[in-house]
C-alpha cells in the first residue's frame, strides 16, 4: 500500500493539470505534509479562504474535488492462494507472513506443512501519519495469532492512543488531531 500524497509526481501531475495547486512544506516544518489546495467559499470567492487536504484521494472534501483529488482507490488484488504457497508477485507492497509458531518474516514463506494466517488491516492518514504501518501489522498479527494474544480491539485502541498523543506532542498548546480509525478482518 502507499499513502496517497499530493506531492507523489502521478497525484501531483493529476491535481496540477486540472488546475490545483501542491503545497510543499519547508523541511524546518518538521511533521507538516504536502497539501492540495483549493478556495473555499460559495462559488470559490476570491478571499474566501483556502482549503487544505494532506491527501491526494478522499471520499467526501467536496471542495477539492474540482482540483483533481478523487475518491477511486489504488487496489491491489491479492491471490489468497498464492500467498499461502509463498509466492511473491505484489509489486512495491510488504507481505508480513506469520506461521503458526508465532513467528514473523517479512517477505519470506512460511515453513513447509506451516499454514499461514492472513488478515487485512485498513487505516486513516491520521494512524498512518504518527504509527508506522509495519509496526501495526506485526501488532495486530501478534493480537490475532500469536502466543501471548491480546484482543485485537485492545491492541487498536492502543495503537489509536499512540497515534492521538504523538498528535497532540507534535503540536503543543493545540487540541487538533488527525482522525484516527483503524480496521482489520481476518481472512479464514
Amino acid at each position: 500500500s502507499r499513502a496517497d500524497k499530493p506531492h507523489l509526481p502521478d497525484e501531483r501531475a493529476r491535481i496540477q493539470g486540472l488546475g490545483g495547486q501542491v503545497y510543499m512544506p519547508p523541511p524546518w516544518m518538521v511533521g507538516d505534509s504536502s497539501r492540495v489546495v483549493a478556495p473555499q467559499g460559495p462559488d470559490d470567492l476570491p478571499g474566501a479562504g483556502l482549503y487544505g487536504l494532506a491527501m491526494s484521494r478522499s471520499l467526501g472534501d467536496r471542495e477539492v474535488k474540482k482540483v483533481g483529488v478523487v475518491a477511486e482507490p489504488l487496489v491491489d488484488v491479492l491471490d489468497v492462494d498464492a500467498l499461502r504457497s509463498g509466492e511473491s508477485y505484489v509489486k512495491d507492497a510488504t507481505v508480513l507472513r506469520w506461521g503458526k509458531k508465532g513467528n514473523a518474516k517479512k517477505d519470506g514463506g512460511v515453513a513447509d506443512g506451516e499454514e499461514l494466517d492472513l488478515f487485512v488491516m485498513s487505516a486513516t492518514d491520521g494512524i498512518f501519519e504518527r504509527v508506522p504501518p509495519q509496526e501495526m501489522a506485526e501488532r495486530l498479527a501478534e493480537s490475532l495469532f500469536g502466543r501471548d494474544r491480546k484482543h485485537p480491539l485492545e491492541v487498536m485502541e492502543a495503537l489509536i492512543a499512540a497515534a492521538s498523543k504523538s498528535w497532540m506532542e507534535l503540536i503543543p498548546n493545540d487540541s487538533y488531531r488527525d482522525d484516527i480509525s483503524v480496521a482489520i478482518c481476518q481472512i479464514r
